[in-house]
């Protein structure tokens, strides 16, 4: 799509579509930034506590459907478009720091796919409120190796 068939597209969005677009868009730049520049284990410190693998703690309050269904659209629509890579790191992040921004309770989980299925294949995805966020469907083999409940 061209870039004024995105503005188009863009602009026939409702207003609370397009903030949400906005706020991904923007969160996802200060993550691809923030990986960039600072060591992972800082960035570590802000997900939250480490937690060892299927160890994440279960939801405390019910999340609306609604609003992260919304979430999970704006960060997939946004991703593609960007003019920097977003792969599923920095889509995880935003999502985390967009939850964070609602008083949602978000849980970004590291993984690494099984010994000899993909070598050093790796995936980062999020989930709120027990809800999938972000990175789902998991690639075939990937396990779990840590977590980060928010």
């Amino acid at each position: 799509m061209s870039l004024l068939g995105k503005v188009r597209t863009l602009a026939a969005m409702p207003a609370h579509r397009r903030r949400l677009a906005g706020e991904a868009a923007a969160l996802m730049l200060a993550v691809r930034l923030a990986l960039a520049a600072l060591p992972f284990a800082r960035i570590a410190r802000w997900m939250g506590p480490f937690t060892a693998p299927g160890r994440a703690p279960a939801p405390t309050a019910a999340a609306d459907p609604v609003e992260i269904a919304a979430l999970s659209l704006a960060i997939a629509t946004v991703a593609p478009n960007l003019p920097f890579r977003s792969d599923c790191l920095v889509q995880a992040l935003a999502a985390h720091a967009m939850c964070r921004r609602r008083g949602l309770a978000s849980t970004v989980h590291l993984g690494a796919a099984q010994a000899g299925v993909t070598a050093g294949e790796t995936h980062a995805w999020t989930d709120a409120g027990g809800m999938p966020l972000t990175g789902y469907p998991l690639p075939s083999g990937m396990v779990e190796v840590s977590c980060f409940p928010g």
